[in-house]
């Protein structure tokens, strides 16, 4: 439950406040209005075949409403370049952060 509240004085010159929830929400449709993007950070000389293919999968069970970035670092020129997945937007999910985070050459950022 996602649970929106506001705080105010119960009188002008009071002590006392009133906690007055003004909106519940479930978890999944606050992800889905509010989650625009999802960028993947990709350390370039960690990446093979196999995560490529992992992730080309991961992406295409899933598909949703949230965009798919790829910023592809290079630290040893100091360089990186952002793509977007055109075509692929995804419904982001446990799978693909658990993923993610057991991947050595992987990170993310939600946008």
């Amino acid at each position: 439950m996602y649970i929106t509240a506001r705080c105010t004085k119960k009188f002008q010159n009071s002590k006392f406040y009133d906690f007055i929830i003004t909106k519940v929400d479930f978890l999944q449709d606050v992800q889905d209005k509010s989650i625009e993007s999802i960028t993947i950070q990709v350390n370039a000389p960690l990446l093979n075949d196999t995560i490529v293919n992992d992730i080309s999968s991961i992406i295409q069970s899933t598909p949703g409403n949230t965009k798919v970035f790829f910023k592809i670092n290079d630290f040893e020129s100091q360089t990186h370049v952002t793509l977007e997945s055109r075509g692929n937007n995804i419904n982001i999910d446990r799978q693909l952060i658990s993923y993610i985070k057991e991947c050595d050459a992987l990170d993310y950022t939600i946008n």
